[in-house]
C-alpha cells in the first residue's frame, strides 16, 4: 500500500484526493500553524494520518519510506 507524503497539508483539504489513491498512510506536513487534529477527520477512518508543523527540509524520513509525494500550490485568484 502507497505512502503519501503531502507537503504544504495546510487544513488537510487535499487528503480526501489522496485517499484516493488506497494510501494506507498519510503523512501531512506543513510549517504554518494551521495543521490540526481537525485534519484528520477529513481522511478515511481506515487511513493511518501523522501530521507534522515544520518545515518540510527538516522532516527526517528513512530512504525509500514514501510511495508519492504530494505537493500543490494554493490558487490565489
Amino acid at each position: 500500500m502507497p505512502v503519501i507524503l503531502d507537503v504544504g497539508c495546510g487544513q488537510g483539504k487535499s487528503f480526501v484526493y489522496c485517499t484516493i489513491i488506497l494510501a494506507q498512510r498519510l503523512i501531512g506536513i506543513d510549517v504554518e500553524q494551521g495543521v490540526s487534529t481537525n485534519s484528520r477527520q477529513i481522511a478515511q477512518d481506515n487511513l493511518q494520518v501523522e501530521l507534522f508543523q515544520n518545515d518540510a527540509a527538516a522532516l527526517e524520513l528513512p530512504d525509500a519510506s514514501v510511495t508519492l509525494l504530494f505537493c500543490h500550490k494554493r490558487s490565489t485568484t
